[in-house]
């Protein structure tokens, strides 16, 4: 490995992504090399900012929600580490994060331990609920009060992963499988040390839950480190474990439109013969919000603290990871779509050939079909939570102004419903969810273009309840009897078997039956929305 170990000679693999630290300090052309590959490395991450901004900026459509197109530090849809799983629509993403942690001295000759770390990462998904990722981790520590002096290293590690999951209603299942290429401790090409995980979601408006649990195998190539020979600050920057690992996470994230705050907990609890306790194992919570800055970017900071006990690090103990027992973290991910649904050209027919021996004709090709037009709806409600059961069609009428055809919109993100491959022209947009008003407007579709619109829906109008009965004499005989409601003073007469209904807004009345030749009657009521009343009277002779 790259720092500095008493008798192991340091070294680099320069021709795979996986890069072994050096020494900051190397002398020669090894040292020239190292700093060769960190320029290179620092310029490969200012890059994918600019390709961030510049993506974001190209989109000029409002704001959508940032829980709907905000990814993980791997690269797919997540809270930080948490996955969130099942968003068929094709995409192409894109993230840096950069993060600061501080440990603290493992034993009473070790000083404090920095780190200083970046991540890029860049995923997608081509084919239904399967996505893939790669992503590349850059750390750098820096182990100022070593008894043996100053020492720093640079590591860099390699992970491709693919995930997939389908939905079943609120709940989604899936699966992922990791492989971890790292060049710690490695004079070659290091294989990889493979994870599996098993991924389970639930999503309500505005609420995700997502949790996990895995098995990782011990670090590929641990025996090829001469633990026994290494420094405490290189046990902390390494990383490693000797063991299997079981991993668990459980996250949650609150939606609030453009900002959502969220919490998680991940837990890598180490199994096997001579595994440290569990209270030892890296135990990380992490707490943090994520802002939509323009379409398609957004900005999340995190803090991240590691709570839970030290297992030992000396030089005759196994190797074993040690988080920093603080982090600071600051991200930011891009959503591409439109490299991957870029509309494909239209090529119209040839040109026919001239006569030989007539005179040029030159027949013009027929006018290729207009391009077709596409059309985006976000749906929220009045608090900005997102409407993902709403009933959204686009009516287009005949040349009398009839109507005529109708297209249903389907869903394809949480609250993102979308149709192409239309003609221009004038539509009619209708939606209609429940509990929330209905919605009409008129749209002017353009060829080649997509139209994209946020809509507020405002909920509905409390319906009117009704008050019906029966007023009879004491014999059972129908009653044609006046019925009065106040306050309103409406009123009603009761057919010739007496029976009598009256539509009433919510609320408390109060109700006057009278009928010539019978004492009136006054009796309290009260409608309800939605909902029916019985009243029910007899009256008695007044003679």
């Amino acid at each position: 490995m790259a720092f500095q170990f008493v008798g192991v000679r340091p070294f680099i693999v320069c021709d795979a992504v996986i890069v072994a630290a050096l020494p900051m300090d190397s002398p020669g052309p090894t040292g020239s090399l190292v700093l060769r590959v960190k320029a290179l490395i620092s310029a490969s991450i200012i890059g994918l900012i600019g390709l961030l901004v510049s993506s974001a900026q190209a989109e000029d459509s409002p704001l959508p929600s940032s829980a709907m197109v905000a990814d993980g530090i791997d690269g797919l849809p997540g809270l930080y580490r948490l996955p969130l799983l099942a968003e068929p629509a094709p995409r192409l993403s894109a993230g840096a994060w950069f993060n600061y942690g501080y440990t603290e001295p493992q034993n009473d000759t070790d000083g404090p331990h920095h780190r200083i770390a970046a991540t890029g990462s860049i995923g997608g998904t081509w084919w239904r609920y399967v996505e893939l990722a790669l992503r590349y981790d850059v750390r750098h520590d820096m182990h100022p009060g070593d008894e043996d002096g100053r020492d720093s290293g640079t590591v860099v590690d390699f992970t491709p992963l693919v995930r997939a999951g389908l939905p079943l209603g609120p709940v989604r299942l899936g699966a992922e499988g990791r492989f971890l290429f790292s060049g710690a401790g490695q004079e070659h090409v290091p294989g990889p040390t493979p994870e599996g995980r098993l991924i389970i979601n639930y999503t309500r408006p505005s609420w995700w839950v997502s949790s996990f649990v895995g098995y990782r195998t011990p670090f590929f190539g641990h025996d090829d480190i001469e633990a026994d020979r290494l420094r405490a600050g290189d046990r902390v920057a390494l990383g490693v474990s000797e063991f299997s690992t079981l991993t668990t996470g459980l996250g949650v994230m609150k939606d609030f439109s453009q900002l959502s705050l969220l919490g998680e907990v991940s837990w890598d609890i180490a199994v096997g013969a001579g595994a440290p306790p569990v209270g030892q194992s890296p135990l990380r919570i992490g707490v943090g919000a994520r802002r939509a800055l323009l379409r398609g970017l957004n900005l999340q900071a995190l803090v991240e603290v590691s709570p839970g006990g030290r297992a030992p690090s000396t030089s005759t103990d196994p190797l074993v990871p040690i988080e920093p027992r603080v982090a600071i973290i600051l991200g930011l991910s891009v959503r591409l779509p439109n490299l991957v649904q870029k509309p494909k050209p239209v090529v119209g027919p040839a040109q026919p050939a001239k006569p030989v021996e007539a005179a040029p004709v030159v027949e013009q090709p027929p006018p290729p079909p207009p391009p077709k037009a596409r059309v985006l709806v976000e749906i929220v409600d009045e608090d900005g939570h997102p409407i993902s059961d709403a009933r959204v069609t686009l009516m287009r009428p005949d040349a009398k102004g009839d109507p005529g055809s109708v297209y249903e919109v389907p869903l394809v993100e949480l609250n993102r419903y979308a149709v192409g491959d239309l003609e221009p022209g004038v539509v009619e947009l209708s939606i209609e969810a429940d509990l929330l008003q209905s919605y009409t407007q008129e749209v002017t579709l353009v060829g080649d273009a997509e139209q994209v619109m946020s809509i507020k829906l405002r909920k509905a109008v409390a319906k009117e309840g009704q008050l019906r009965g029966l007023v009879r004499s004491f014999s059972g005989q129908g009653v044609a009897a006046k019925v009065q409601v106040t306050p309103g003073e409406r009123e009603v007469f009761c057919d010739e078997q007496g029976a009598f209904e009256l539509d009433l807004p919510p609320g408390t009345y109060t109700v006057i039956i009278e009928a010539e030749g019978y004492l009136a009657q006054k009796r309290p009521v009260r409608i309800r929305k939605d909902g029916v009343t019985v009243l029910n009277a007899d009256l008695q002779r007044s003679h």
